[in-house]
């Protein structure tokens, strides 16, 4: 399994791929960070594994094996966006020409500790190696709600259809996600 040990201030983490076991504890997760709106079944995030476990991690707090942040992300289409509880097919990796991260989440007692840049860094490193084998991935995409646009800002997202200067041109309210906007990023090295 792909795991690597992220000291965020005084609590190490280990990223590592999700799996069956750890759904009710990213489930937990979700429900402490997002609007009972936003939910998506256990179901979902099994499925969404079993489509792409590769992109599928979580942060598990070395001492107590707590699970306080996960990452789903997956090749998949420029400008396409997954709605919420979609249930993915997947077809040849080589032909996706993006990487999306369908959501990035960190439990509130352990923000501010590194633990989604972390989370952000595993997606991302995968994403350069799809790359490096022959994919055609060269963007990032993500739709930011509401209260996370300045979060992946600071990451380098931008919007692509306005001016980055103005976040409320960028917001849109989305049938699935409420007030969001959708962000990219290129892929660097």
């Amino acid at each position: 399994p792909n795991m690597s040990l992220s000291s965020s201030q005084d609590v190490p983490v280990i990223i590592r791929n999700m799996t069956a076991a750890d759904i009710p504890a990213v489930c937990n997760v979700q429900a402490a960070c997002y609007d009972p709106s936003l939910y998506e079944t256990a179901g979902v995030f099994e499925a969404r594994m079993n489509f792409y476990n590769s992109g599928c991690f979580v942060a598990e707090e070395v001492e107590s094996h707590r699970i306080v942040g996960y990452i789903q992300s997956f090749p998949w289409y420029y400008d396409v966006k997954v709605p919420l509880h979609a249930t993915l097919k997947f077809s040849d990796e080589l032909s996706h020409n993006a990487y999306y991260i369908h959501d990035l989440a960190v439990h509130p007692a352990f923000r501010k500790l590194r633990v989604g840049a972390s989370l952000y860094q595993a997606a991302h490193g995968h994403a350069l190696s799809l790359r490096s084998n022959g994919s055609n991935i060269s963007t990032i995409c993500i739709v930011a709600i509401v209260g996370a646009v300045e979060y992946w800002r600071s990451r380098g997202f931008s919007f692509k259809h306005c001016d980055n200067s103005n976040t409320n041109m960028a917001l849109v309210d989305d049938e699935c996600y409420g007030l969001s906007a959708q962000m990219y990023i290129e892929l660097g090295s």
